[in-house]
């Protein structure tokens, strides 16, 4: 009887650890308080050309390295979560206010290097086998003794739950080839 509470004791802490490294991979919403200032962002056009240009006044860059990926509106109806991929080589997941036209940055990732842009370019372009909607990857790691890496992405906004949809996959760099690990 012991064993038996010592195994499910071990399943439990392992999952629990699991959890804890994944949060603080994602890390936590940002607070970020905006300037009390009137954003400069032009009003008008497209809901997507809006937060683009929301996102590329805040980091500083232009909107034509902005790809937005999906977008969603959340339980309150005036913040869409949206995520984007920047120059083909990082990530960002953000909150945008279409009232004020600003951002809140949940998530923003880089590649680390070269090769890591290139395995990003290629799972930015692919459709989540899940959502339908194009990937936000991050979290890259290479698979020793293989051309691959295992990554995370996030493909969707679930308002009814208030949470990102995201997964985890594998990128095989010689064949182009994805292999869905799980989606949660």
């Amino acid at each position: 009887m012991g064993k038996i509470r010592l195994a499910i004791f071990a399943g439990f802490l392992g999952v629990l650890v699991f959890l804890t490294v994944f949060y603080l991979i994602l890390g936590s919403p940002s607070t970020e308080t905006p300037p009390p200032s009137t954003p400069s962002v032009q009003l008008g056009g497209s809901l997507e050309d809006n937060i683009k240009l929301a996102l590329g006044e805040k980091k500083g860059i232009s909107t034509e390295k902005i790809d937005i990926q999906f977008y969603v509106s959340t339980e309150n109806q005036d913040l869409i979560a949206a995520g984007a991929v920047i120059d083909n080589r990082g990530s960002v997941l953000l909150f945008y206010d279409s009232i004020s036209r600003e951002v809140s940055i949940y998530l923003d990732a880089e590649a680390e290097n070269e090769e890591i842009a290139a395995a990003w370019a290629i799972c930015s372009q692919i459709t989540s086998e899940w959502s339908g909607k194009k990937l936000v990857p991050h979290g890259f790691s290479k698979v020793e003794d293989q051309n691959a890496y295992h990554f995370m992405y996030v493909d969707d906004y679930l308002p009814e739950w208030t949470k990102w949809s995201m997964g985890m996959a594998m990128i095989n760099m010689d064949n182009q080839e994805i292999t869905w690990v799980s989606s949660f």
